[in-house]
């Protein structure tokens, strides 16, 4: 069943919600009256978010819940929050991710257990949290920011590209995994933005020459929800996706290449 009727008056949980995508997200679900549990570890950011959503009138609610997905127990207390507010969550996205540009031989520790403990991890560990709360209920949505880095991978991007693939690899399980249980997934793949990303991964030279082929935040927020309202299994959003799988077909080095044009 997935949720029940169009995408207004639910309950709405997004991670990484204080900038970029998450922040979008958050703003379409708040406009189109719905509560949203903002969850993200900057709690000053989340709070200019709520003004902003307070400000602007709209029917939505926000909620902003300092939270890090890469801490079990700050997981677990962002649920029992939301328990404490609401019967049921309807829909969890699952939008946290760092990156870094960096070579395999100089990525340090820290680098990498920060961008698998969030990427992945912490997607494992929210969607396990969200279905104990969806399953008795019948009903829900889990929806999985991927990238294309998740299914073609980078150089220098090497274990970004391994969470996002490990993102749709959960994924394509849990549909299946939960397909009798009354609670969809949704896979959403989006092109390349313009958000702070690249800046915060080292590619700021990359996101200067992309810069007229970046899609915006809000549209991909607004066709994400689109998706998960009618329980879509996945989208590929800002990217020419009829070409998209047959990148998978050419040499690396040469789909690399191809990709700005399909972007």
């Amino acid at each position: 069943m997935a949720i029940d009727g169009p995408l207004q008056g639910k309950n709405i949980l997004v991670t990484g919600a204080s900038s970029g995508l998450g922040r979008a997200l958050v703003k379409e679900g708040a406009r189109r009256g719905n509560q949203v549990f903002a969850a993200a570890r900057s709690m000053d950011k989340l709070r200019n978010l709520a003004h902003e959503v307070g400000e602007s009138g709209g029917q939505g609610r926000l909620t902003p819940i300092e939270a890090d997905v890469r801490d079990p127990a700050s997981i677990q207390n962002l649920f029992a929050l939301i328990d404490q507010m609401v019967l049921k969550v309807d829909v969890v996205i699952n939008n946290a991710a760092v990156g870094h540009n960096s070579s395999i031989g100089e990525i340090t520790d820290e680098e990498a257990t920060q961008i698998v403990s969030t990427n992945l991890l912490g997607t494992i560990m929210i969607t396990r949290e969200a279905i104990k709360r969806m399953i008795p209920h019948g009903s829900g949505q889990i929806a999985f920011i991927s990238s294309l880095a998740g299914k073609l991978a980078f150089p220098n991007l090497a274990v970004y590209s391994a969470t996002k693939f490990g993102v749709e690899g959960f994924a394509e399980a849990a549909r299946e995994e939960l397909g009798a249980t009354g609670i969809g997934v949704t896979l959403i793949r989006p092109g390349i933005m313009d958000t702070n990303f690249f800046k915060t991964a080292g590619m700021g030279d990359f996101a200067r020459n992309m810069k007229n082929k970046m899609q915006t935040p809000e549209d991909v927020a607004r066709q994400a929800l689109e998706a998960i309202e009618r329980n879509k299994s996945e989208i590929t959003i800002g990217s020419d996706k009829r070409f998209l799988p047959f990148l998978k077909h050419f040499p690396r080095s040469i789909a690399r290449k191809l990709l700005p044009y399909i972007t």
